[in-house]
């Protein structure tokens, strides 16, 4: 069952937000609209007609706390640090949130359910391909995780750059993280395809954090370049870049950024997206659960059963989904795969994981065509050997876009 997600729990939140989105949607569609929208400069969207409500209600919230009239907070915000910074804040918290919901809700809202096993996957999985192999099923979509791996890398971000609060702050692995991918095609202001990550991590009640992370997909990248796109020197990046090595091979991203804080989240996105696009994925599309309850509900004679599926509904979700990746096991029920030493030389003593990567892989009449595969990670070492995890070095963390709450 997919649980309630970002989406789900901010359409009654925002309801007037919604409706704004509605309306854009109908005018972009009347103007021809077919791809993603690249932000919400480029057509005369309605997001500062909401952003104008938020900001009147914050000056009244600050006006009741501190007990001065609303006029004077309004002249006095400039000046005021405090004030200020809380209004830049939730002026791009509330643009980055309407951009997300625009575009999902522009295609459909396609929502992919990530399953436990294949995160676990794809976090041990190398990123060595190129970056025009990255391709979306549609524009703009949400994924949707909620195991603990994932939880856990998504606060890296936070720990890289707030070490203090490590082991202080309380994690809700209850809550999901909805994760919104809006790919964006070349213009003539922008050479190059953009993917636009802006995750959330919330419950009912509340956002405990936003991150954004902005792509630049160059046909000459890998996509470990890619995740590492340095957008105040890009023009710098784009020249340095190595495209292949000496033996006329891609290069694959350094062990030191393999594990590094603050990226193993964003390295789980782009396999997933990859994932869904290569042959076998294992896709498994289902129904609203909401809708399938209430079916049910309208079968059942017993009043107390009935009771019991009324309060399931309320913890299930109204989207319609794709389940990705629920045939594959976790990594530790892996079988290990022994490999034997020669004769003289040691055997391993421990189990460890070895890396999965990506095949580009010729097939059809003439081997002209390609599809991508999924070569699986796999355990490594003898049987009833202790799994253990292969040390990295990690490096200073780039600068993450993080905005907590």
């Amino acid at each position: 069952m997919l649980v309630p997600t970002f989406y789900d729990v901010r359409k009654y939140v925002d309801a007037d937000m919604y409706r704004a989105i509605g309306e854009d949607i109908e005018t972009l569609k009347k103007n021809g609209a077919t791809g993603a929208i690249h932000d919400l400069d480029s057509f005369p969207s309605r997001a500062e007609r909401i952003w104008q409500r938020q900001y009147e209600k914050l000056i009244e919230a600050v006006s009741r706390e501190r007990r001065i009239p609303p006029f004077v907070i309004h002249q006095t915000a400039d000046s005021d640090p405090e004030v200020r910074n809380m209004i830049e804040w939730q002026h791009r918290e509330l643009s980055t949130r309407y951009y997300a919901l625009l575009n999902f809700e522009l295609f459909g809202t396609k929502t992919f359910y990530l399953q436990d096993g294949l995160v676990q996957h794809l976090a041990c999985t190398e990123m060595n391909v190129v970056a025009p192999l990255l391709e979306l099923p549609f524009p703009a979509c949400m994924f949707v995780l909620t195991s603990r791996e994932a939880i856990d890398a998504f606060y890296r971000i936070h720990f890289a750059t707030h070490p203090e609060q490590k082991g202080r702050k309380l994690t809700d692995y209850k809550a999901p993280i909805s994760a919104f991918l809006v790919l964006t095609e070349e213009t003539h202001d922008q050479p190059f395809r953009q993917l636009n990550i802006i995750a959330f991590h919330a419950n009912r009640e509340e956002t405990h954090m936003m991150v954004t992370r902005r792509l630049c997909l160059h046909d000459d990248w890998t996509l470990g370049e890619a995740l590492t796109t340095d957008w105040a020197n890009l023009d710098a990046q784009i020249e340095r870049r190595k495209r292949v090595n000496a033996e006329g091979e891609w290069e694959t991203i350094e062990d030191s950024l393999f594990y590094t804080d603050g990226l193993l989240f964003f390295r789980i996105i782009l396999n997933a997206a990859l994932y869904i696009s290569s042959v076998d994925a294992d896709l498994d599309h289902r129904p609203s659960d909401q809708e399938a309850f209430r079916e049910q509900i309208e079968r059942i004679a017993s009043r107390v059963k009935r009771q019991e599926l009324k309060q399931a509904v309320r913890h299930a979700s109204r989207l319609p989904y794709i389940v990705v990746g629920a045939n594959i096991p976790t990594l530790e029920s892996l079988e290990a795969m022994p490999t034997p030493a020669p004769e003289g030389k040691r055997t391993l003593s421990v189990r460890f994981t070895v890396r999965g990567h990506w095949r580009h892989q010729a097939c059809g009449p003439g081997l002209k065509d390609h599809v991508l595969r999924f070569i699986k990670p796999y355990n490594k070492g003898p049987e009833m050997a202790d799994l253990i995890s292969k040390p990295y070095l990690v490096k200073n963390s780039l600068k993450l876009e993080e905005q907590p709450r």
